[in-house]
C-alpha cells in the first residue's frame, strides 16, 4: 500500500506523484525535458541573465502611488497584496492575494508572513514560495521598502524596492539598491540590481510551494553569489 500523494508506479516501490517528473500527477505521466513536478503537475522556467535593454531597473519609490513599507527596519516583514493575476509555479495566483515582504531581500508568494533572515532554496524548512534578490541578514534604509505598480492592463509590473538597504548591524543608509519585478500576463520575475556597493554573497533564486524545488539567480547556476550593479536575472514561465 503506498501512502498519500504516492502510487504503485512500478512492481517493487511507490512513486511520489507530487513531485517524481517521470511520474507527474498519475503513473507514466512525465513531464518535457527542463520541467519538475510540483504538486502534481509540470512546470518549468528558463532562467537567463539579462541587461538594461530588456529589464531596466524601476524606480518604485519615485512612481505615481508608490508606497513604502519598513524604513530602517530589522528583521521585520508585511504583507502587501498583488494588483493582478499572476502564475507561481502551479500556483494561480488571484489579484488581491497577499505576499511578504521582508526587510532580508526577498518577498514569499504564500501569503504566510515570515521575517526569516536567512536560508536555502530549495529547503522543506520554511519559509517556502521564497523570491529572493538578495536573502540574509540585511538592514533597510531610511526609505525602506518601495511597492508600486507600473504600467497598464494587462501588461503591468509589481515592483518591490529594497532602497538604501544595507547589512545587519551597521544600520540602513547602505549600498545596495535592487528589486524584484513581477509581469502580469507573461508571468516573468526578474531581480534588478542598480547599486551593490558594498555587497557580499548572499542568497538569490526562486523556490516552489513545497520547498522541494528551485532555480538558481546567479548568473554561474549557483544560489549563494555577490550581484553586480546593472545586472538582473529573469525567470520565465514555460508555459
Amino acid at each position: 500500500m503506498c501512502g498519500p500523494g504516492y502510487m504503485m508506479c512500478d512492481a517493487v516501490s511507490c512513486s511520489n506523484v507530487q513531485s517524481d517528473a517521470a511520474n507527474c500527477g498519475s503513473c507514466g505521466h512525465a513531464c518535457p525535458a527542463g520541467d519538475v513536478c510540483v504538486l502534481g503537475g509540470c512546470v518549468g522556467y528558463t532562467v537567463t541573465p539579462v541587461g538594461p535593454a530588456v529589464a531596466p531597473f524601476i524606480d518604485a519609490c519615485a512612481a505615481s502611488g508608490s508606497a513604502t513599507v519598513l524604513p530602517n527596519a530589522d528583521d521585520s516583514s508585511v504583507l502587501s497584496p498583488l494588483p493582478f493575476a499572476f502564475r507561481y509555479w502551479t500556483t494561480n495566483l488571484t489579484a488581491s492575494a497577499m505576499i511578504n515582504v521582508c526587510s532580508n531581500g526577498w518577498i514569499g508568494m504564500d501569503g504566510m508572513m515570515n521575517s526569516s533572515l536567512g536560508g536555502s532554496i530549495p529547503s522543506t524548512f520554511g519559509p517556502h514560495s521564497v523570491i529572493a534578490a538578495h536573502w540574509g541578514d540585511d538592514y533597510t534604509g531610511p526609505l525602506g521598502i518601495c511597492i508600486a505598480t507600473v504600467g497598464t492592463a494587462p501588461n503591468r509590473q509589481w515592483v518591490v524596492e529594497w532602497d538604501q538597504s544595507g547589512y545587519c548591524c551597521s544600520g540602513g543608509g547602505g549600498g545596495l539598491t535592487y528589486e524584484v519585478v513581477l509581469t502580469e500576463t507573461t508571468n516573468t520575475i526578474d531581480l534588478i540590481y542598480q547599486t551593490m556597493t558594498g555587497a557580499r554573497s548572499q542568497v538569490a533564486g526562486i523556490e516552489d510551494p513545497t520547498g522541494s524545488q528551485g532555480y538558481p539567480g546567479c548568473p554561474d547556476g549557483t544560489y549563494d553569489c555577490t550581484p553586480t550593479a546593472g545586472s538582473a536575472m529573469r525567470f520565465t514561465l514555460i508555459p
